[in-house]
């Protein structure tokens, strides 16, 4: 179970005795059982395929500015497939409590290395993010000189709502790629062609560096020099990256909070309370997320950190009431299915929505059942696009794996 960045393998081992080190105390892990990892599976996938689906609406759909007298199925229907940057939030949340489940338990158990922890995240990242760059960057190529004289869409800033800043066109250099390929985006480029859901990319890499480099200054075995070189290096990093990525930290912090909480005060939770805590967490939850779509908040930012926290509850209550050995439900299956290429999915989609965008003029569906059938279809579409894709990149990520470990033997 992994956000569309992170890898969790081997996180879920629960860790009895931590090593010794010095104050702060450390936090001990707790382990993710087979039902918690399911829901966690169905956030994931559910995530995935609202960013996927709001923009599917968005490039083909008329703008919700331009209906007039919107139906009641209709506004149910926008409101929906809104949720595309929330879900990025929820994604961060995930994110946090697997790696920082892996960072922890590595560090108590003296087996520290920077570089399995390169092998693991870099295999984990490249397996999708390569196909991804170069199938993206091929469909960007082919719509401009195929498709742009029919709808001029690789020439637009703006599409239906997604903001490119500029024509698609002058995103495709060998700068803006070789930029995406090294995690730049939004730092010294532009996410690359019409791809601009690859910034949050940039945001999972560089939380993977700076989290390690935080874990072991406060609980690594390094003294002195070591220690304070450590911290030095995070403050350039965060210094590096910029206040907007930086401070976003906190969000996908949140999800190690989560795994903190639940060791720290998941035994004090009663079982007759287990059902009250799943109620009142999925009621703050869906609350969080509805105001945040509604635009309740007074700025993006306060909205992003509402939905990390009730997010951060709602996964404190997962680790917390479902037992290690209680199986995970039949109905999750297919979420856990959908849940192994999500990433893929998530990198893939928007290039493919694009170009088919660029095939006519103008679409501005408006919302009946024949558009809803359509709509349907991009889908499952994209879906096949990126589960095809996904066979050989992102579900050879452990083969990718053994490999970088023979290469780069652990030191």
């Amino acid at each position: 179970m992994t956000s569309p960045v992170c890898a969790c393998s081997s996180e879920h081992d629960l860790v009895k005795t931590p090593m010794a080190v010095s104050s702060p105390a450390l936090p001990r892990v707790r382990s993710i059982s087979p039902k918690a990892s399911a829901y966690l599976d169905v956030m994931r996938a559910a995530a995935a395929f609202a960013v996927f689906a709001g923009h599917a609406r968005a490039l083909f759909f008329a703008e919700a500015t331009r209906l007039d007298h919107p139906s009641l199925f209709t506004r149910a229907f926008y409101f929906m497939t809104g949720f595309g940057r929330i879900s990025v939030m929820i994604f961060f949340v995930i994110s946090g409590l697997l790696v920082g489940y892996s960072t922890l338990t590595a560090i108590q158990e003296d087996r520290w290395s920077w570089t399995a922890y390169g092998i693991n995240r870099f295999s984990r990242l490249y397996a999708a993010l390569v196909p991804a760059l170069v199938l993206g960057f091929l469909l960007d190529k082919l719509g401009v000189h195929f498709l742009n004289s029919i709808s001029g869409v690789y020439s637009m800033r703006e599409i239906s709502g997604l903001m490119f800043g500029a024509p698609v066109t002058q995103f495709l250099g060998w700068k803006t790629f070789v930029g995406n390929l090294l995690f730049l985006q939004t730092i010294k480029v532009t996410c690359l062609g019409s791809n601009t859901a690859l910034w949050s990319l940039s945001n999972e890499f560089w939380y993977y560096v700076l989290f390690p480099l935080a874990a072991l200054a406060l609980w690594g075995r390094n003294r002195g020099g070591a220690r304070w070189m450590g911290v030095a290096l995070f403050g350039m990093v965060a210094y590096g990256i910029g206040w907007e990525i930086s401070r976003y930290f906190a969000v996908w912090l949140m999800g190690v909070g989560a795994g903190a909480a639940a060791r720290r005060y998941g035994s004090r939770v009663g079982k007759n309370y287990f059902g009250v805590l799943r109620a009142v967490s999925l009621v703050v939850f869906v609350a969080s997320i509805s105001l945040a779509r509604a635009r309740f908040f007074s700025s993006m930012f306060r909205a992003d950190v509402g939905v990390g926290v009730a997010s951060t509850l709602l996964i404190f209550a997962f680790l917390v009431t479902f037992p290690s050995d209680e199986a995970a439900p039949r109905w999750t299956r297919v979420f856990r299915w959908a849940a192994v290429f999500s990433y893929s999915l998530y990198v893939l989609h928007l290039p493919l929505l694009v170009f088919l965008r660029a095939t006519r003029p103008s679409f501005d569906w408006p919302v009946t059942g024949v558009s809803i059938i359509l709509y349907s279809g991009i889908l499952a579409i994209g879906f096949f696009y990126a589960w095809a894709v996904a066979n050989a990149g992102e579900f050879r990520t452990e083969r990718i794996r053994r490999f970088l470990r023979g290469v780069f033997p652990r030191s």
